[in-house]
């Protein structure tokens, strides 16, 4: 996907997360399957491994992404 595309083409590629959309909104609130268990650490609500997920995750990729831009040591791509 080109997410720097002309906007008819941004406009295509956002229509390819409804279906998705879908699937999430049936299970999360109609179904309700995708639901935390009483066993299931939460926070506010939030399971806590998405929590973890959103603060570890993304300072991750910054920091690797950051080190390959620079030509940081250690931080190599293999062929």
């Amino acid at each position: 996907m080109n997410y720097y595309a002309s906007p008819k083409e941004s406009q295509e590629n956002s229509a390819d997360a409804r279906p998705m959309s879908g699937v999430l909104y049936f299970n999360v609130f109609i179904v309700s399957s995708w639901a935390y268990s009483r066993w299931m650490p939460t926070v506010v609500g939030i399971g806590l491994a998405p929590i973890v997920q959103w603060v570890v995750i993304p300072p991750t990729l910054l920091f690797l992404v950051r080190a390959r831009h620079q030509g940081g040591e250690g931080v190599r791509a293999t062929p």
